[in-house]
């Protein structure tokens, strides 16, 4: 029989993520409780055969451009993916891959050429098989694994690794696992680089990279959003020190970072002090980290690399938090020698931001260079021509690129083309080919070496450069500076900035990242209708750092454990200013439409273009070396909170592609302090405002301003309004506060906000997941703060139900994925819009009434038991001469006297009752001797967590058989209730042997957690000094969580947890709004 062995997990899916990508292989994410999670891969594939060196080869195509490296080996792909673990667990793998097809191949398997460096022409490497290669055996053997769980600023995870491709070099079999599923659950284990030091906010930047790195990341909750991350400039008193740098660091304060100091001597080596560590340890909020001087200045590690090289180590400088690989701070460095080195650079990165040239083409202009090397070989199967070609023609052309110059090696472009170029304005330059310390090699005609950089008169149109070649960037070259370090100290021109390799580069990884900063420059691209194979992209970042930092990780994600791709993480250098935002159009003009006073406490502006509003702008307020900072929004709208009390202030209005604009304004002296933080609500068709009193005395009134019309005048001593029966529609609001002292007089604005009036509010918190029974999808959300009449429940996009309960349970489901969406229905009469769009994933439990474990694996070891010695596989044997089903059993007969077991795959069977173990088996007796004896099987059980011994399951079995005999064995639910092994031991006392087939597992599956019911009729009452909140009790409930908040709309804050609907706390005057969570302890 075909084998169907199945670690038995039991799902409860109660959400789902679902990430496809154009690279042979879909993944998803399925969270099944809050200790464990499953991820799924699925394959599609297509075998040609190729003709490589005379020789025709099978080869795996359309599953995925990451393939095994073993020289000599079958070159196979295999597939990852990353997901977000707790901070403080490791995890347990266990993985279900049933469905394959074996394919017997007429020619060999493709053999891998190992690691290739771009040193070496990737077309003159032969395809020859290693003899090593060639066993009785599946390679790579390993199904699924797991990397140590690794550290990423505010998130720790790890990389799952699936090889759904086997093959047999003796049999020429190839086979084909359909699809991988894999399950980790927290153990408790003590926790591999537990995540004990980490921001108190995500940096701004970084939210998106993780987005795009990790499948579950949506899922989190506990992280919020900060400001921009800080910048950590180490300096030396070399080179002009910090007198020669402060017009960067001015500058950079005014754009809004906050940038944070440290000196260090002449020749301090950065990996043995580990400062950038220390630094960030003392202040995780520093995400970048801008080293100033040479290498001989300020060192860092040297790497060996697997291209027999050696490159500093820059980027690892930034791996501060963990023994993994993966930074925590991006590293970026001005490479200079001298104060007028540093000068040149810091001018370059200053103008290129605050003084870009209006209306100016050459932001829209771009270079493409490219080898004639590597066709059909190379990342996603693109030659460097190819690979170039995609970057222009569906990433950049589309994107603000009018026009992207090609200088092809393969046609016949010289460097003085290139020259050409870059003289005439280009802001993008993508180098795919060869290189040495001082060139550029991929040049019909001759190298681009650092003496043709030094005649370049581009003067400020600057180009950034991403580079995929060998040592260009190799700064610890003692006979002359670098390739990458004469475009950055060329005077009157060069470059900005480039992102180039201190190693000879391997000839696949790189092209990978490039692919990725090409993705995230230009805010998105989608594998599955575009070229190429790759992890698609949603956001934009435009920072030189955090471009640079996501596409080197995304080129990591898809090849975690390849040391090649490994060192080019490790060695791919920042050379400029790290956090240097980049243009690629002409800048767009803009104006700050509030160019008056500062306030006190807040100052509020709207930015436009051409009258439309700017999403985006980031607007700063700089004053003697402090600086607070917001972003506007989708109406143009900002207001930056500061704490300056007096002097002139400089506000500085910054993006990407816009026109960098600086004013300075004075502080308001008038002593008419604005009120402060006003916000907003809407609550059926009344907006609510609240705010808070300012610190001047002689307050006599507030005035509150409704699209900038008077609408009531209030005591000073209220702090809140309400604007009642408002249309739909949205309002613009501020406050005013009026004085009658003096001085006298009206303030400045509180900062503004709007808020949008619904007549017909929308049901809030609504989720779908998977309810106490599999195939039920449970729905639930809250009551609007309207009447309303009921709900109305669509599936799939057509009416189902109406309700008038906060939930609705449908049941009796097929597997299947299905959308949910529900609208409020009102008496006025009207309809709400519909609330988001939910899916829910109903699958059968893996394990729904039957398991088979068989032993189909072409005569070996069926992959994830373990055989302890002497088991074979085989098709016929003395006794029995058939399997009991399919074409193979498992059978014992060795040396007289010896015992051994066969043990099963872990079994996880937590949420079944009743199983039985059924089984077909032959034991012999020997033809002769003076007591004939028995060979013998006995059955065997062994807890997985605690490895104690193996206890036996039911009698012993012997006898003297030649047919399949049948035995059934009861499993204890005390047994069920961990994961745990089966084994069957065979005995040899010198007959015919013991063989065993067809194992089969029954159970009754039970279900997972109970989900209990909603609590419903929250009513508040005061008593005396207490507030008292009561609730109906909900079904199958044993606690209850309590929430707060002062605005129904705004963040509801954990208060306790409750064994009965009721809770009572001490009365205020602030009003409060509540929700209760109903919870279920004991299943």
């Amino acid at each position: 029989m075909k084998s169907a062995y199945v670690l038995a997990t039991v799902i409860v899916f109660v959400s789902m993520v679902t990430g496809e990508v154009n690279r042979g292989f879909k993944t998803s994410y399925q969270k099944i409780s809050s200790e464990e999670m499953q991820i799924g891969f699925t394959t599609d594939y297509n075998i040609s055969v190729v003709e490589k060196n005379g020789v025709k080869y099978s080869k795996i195509s359309g599953a995925g451009s990451i393939v095994t490296n073993d020289k000599g080996y079958a070159e196979l792909p295999y597939h990852a993916a990353a997901v977000q673990l707790k901070d403080d667990k490791n995890v347990t793998m266990k993985y279900s891959a049933t469905d394959y097809t074996d394919i017997v191949l007429e020619y060999p398997m493709l053999p891998s050429r190992g690691v290739i460096s771009r040193s070496q022409n990737i077309d003159e490497i032969p395809y020859e098989i290693e003899k090593r290669s060639v066993k009785n055996e599946w390679y790579p053997g390993k199904i699924s694994e797991v990397t140590e769980p690794f550290v990423m600023r505010d998130v720790r995870g790890t990389n799952i690794i699936v090889y759904p491709y086997q093959y047999n070099a003796v049999t020429k079999t190839l086979r084909i696992y359909k699809s991988v599923m894999v399950d980790l659950k927290d153990n408790d284990e003590p926790a591999i680089n537990a995540l004990t030091v980490k921001p108190a906010k995500v940096a701004q930047e970084m939210n998106g990279i993780y987005k795009s790195i990790f499948l579950n990341y949506n899922e989190t909750k506990a992280l919020s959003i900060g400001e921009l991350g800080e910048i950590l400039v180490i300096y030396t008193s070399a080179n002009g020190g910090l007198t020669t740098l402060q017009p960067w660091i001015d500058w950079k304060r005014q754009k809004g970072y906050k940038v944070n100091l440290l000196e260090k001597t002449d020749g301090t080596d950065l990996y043995v002090t580990q400062d950038i560590k220390n630094q960030y340890l003392a202040n995780t909020n520093i995400l970048y980290a801008q080293i100033v001087g040479d290498y001989p200045n300020l060192k860092s590690q040297v790497l060996n690399s697997i291209t027999s090289t050696t490159g500093a180590q820059d980027p690892m400088l930034g791996c501060t938090v963990g023994t993994d690989k993966y930074t925590e701070v991006v590293v970026g460095r001005f490479s200079v020698s001298s104060s007028t080195e540093l000068t040149n650079q810091i001018d370059k990165a200053i103008n290129y931001e605050k003084t870009p040239t209006m209306a100016a083409v050459w932001y829209e202009k771009g270079i493409g260079i490219a080898s004639n090397e590597g066709d059909g070989a190379g990342d996603d199967g693109e030659g460097d021509q190819a690979h170039s070609e995609i970057i222009i023609n569906n990433k950049l052309l589309p994107f603000t690129y009018a026009s992207v110059s090609t200088a092809y090696q393969a046609n016949s472009e010289t460097k003085a083309t290139i020259l050409g170029f870059v003289n005439d304005g280009r802001s993008l330059i993508n180098y795919t080919g060869h290189g040495n310390y001082d060139c550029f090699q991929s040049i019909y005609g001759g190298y681009l070496y650092d003496t043709d950089v030094a005649t370049l008169t581009n003067g400020t149109k600057l180009p950034f450069v991403v580079s995929v070649a060998c040592l260009v960037g190799n700064i610890e070259y003692t006979t002359k500076p670098c390739f990458a370090e004469a475009w950055m100290r060329k005077v009157n021109g060069g470059a900005v900035g480039g992102w180039f390799s201190t190693i000879s580069q391997p000839w696949l990884p790189p092209m990978r990242g490039q692919d990725y900063f090409n993705d995230i420059l230009k805010g998105g691209y989608d594998y599955t209708t575009q070229p190429g194979d790759g992890t698609n992209i949603t956001e934009q970042r435009t920072t030189v750092g955090t471009i640079c930092f996501n596409a080197g990780n995304l080129m990591l994600l898809e090849a975690p454990t390849d040391v090649s791709t490994q060192d080019t993480q490790e060695t791919w250098t920042i050379f400029g200013d790290v956090a240097l935002q980049l243009r690629t159009d002409p800048p767009k003009a803009i104006v700050n439409n509030n160019l008056s006073v500062i306030p006190d406490g807040s100052y509020s502006t709207t930015i436009t273009s051409g009258g439309n509003p700017v999403v985006g702008a980031w607007v700063t307020l700089y004053q003697n070396g402090t600086n607070y900072s917001a972003y506007t929004n989708s109406s143009g709208d900002v207001t930056v909170n500061h704490g300056f009390t007096a002097g002139d202030i400089f506000v500085t209005v910054t993006g990407f592609n816009l026109q960098t604009l600086q004013n300075t304004l004075p502080f308001d002296d008038s002593g008419l302090s604005s009120p402060k933080t006003l916000s907003a609500s809407a609550q059926q068709l009344n907006v609510v405002l609240n705010w808070t009193a300012p610190s001047t005395k002689a307050l006599s009134n507030y005035k509150v301003y409704r699209n900038s019309v008077n609408i009531a005048t209030l005591s000073s001593t209220i702090l809140t309004y309400s604007d009642i029966n408002r249309p739909e529609g949205t309002y613009e609001y501020y406050i005013t506060a009026v004085y009658t002292g003096d001085p006298a007089g009206e303030s400045y604005p509180s900062n503004k906000v709007n808020v949008t009036v619904v007549q017909f509010p929308v049901p809030l918190n609504f989720t779908a997941e998977i309810g106490n029974d599999w195939d039920t999808a449970a729905l639930t959300w809250s009551a609007p703060f309207k009447a309303l009449t009921g709900y109305d429940v669509y599936k799939n996009g057509a009416f189902l139900a109406t309700t008038t309960n906060a939930y609705y349970n449908d049941t009796n489901l097929n597997e299947g994925t299905y959308s949910y969406y529900v609208k409020a229905k009102y008496s006025e009469p009207g309809t709400s819009a519909a609330t988001s769009t939910l899916q829910v994933v109903i699958n059968e439990p893996l394990f729904p009434s039957a398991t088979s474990l068989g032993f189909e694996n072409g005569g070996v070891l069926p992959l994830e038991w373990v055989n302890e010695g002497n088991w074979t596989f085989v098709t016929t044997a003395t006794k029995p001469t058939a399997p009991a089903e399919g074409s193979y059993f498992a059978y014992f007969n060795t040396t007289t006297g010896t015992i051994k077991k066969i043990i099963t795959p872990k079994f996880d069977l937590h949420e079944y009752e009743n199983v039985t173990l059924t089984f077909k088996y032959v034991v012999t007796q020997a033809t002769s001797g003076p007591t004939r004896p028995y060979d013998i099987l006995k059955v065997y059980y062994k807890d997985a967590t605690t490895k104690a011994d193996w206890v036996q399951l039911g009698s012993t079995y012997q006898g003297a058989y030649s047919t399949w005999q049948t035995a059934s064995l009861p499993i204890d639910n005390a047994v069920l209730s961990k994961d745990f092994y089966i084994a069957f031991e065979g005995s040899d006392n010198g007959a015919s042997g013991v063989s065993v087939d067809d194992i089969v597992v029954n159970g009754t599956y039970v279900g997972g957690p109970v989900v209990p019911g909603i609590p419903s009729n929250v009513i508040t009452s005061v008593s005396g000094t207490d507030v008292i909140v009561t609730w109906d009790a909900a079904a199958d409930a044993t606690s209850y969580d309590v929430y707060a908040s002062n605005d129904p709309y705004g963040t509801f804050a954990f208060v306790t947890n409750v064994p009965t609907n009721q809770y009572t706390t001490s009365y205020t005057e602030t009003k409060k709004f509540w929700y209760i969570v109903s919870k279920n302890a004991t299943k």
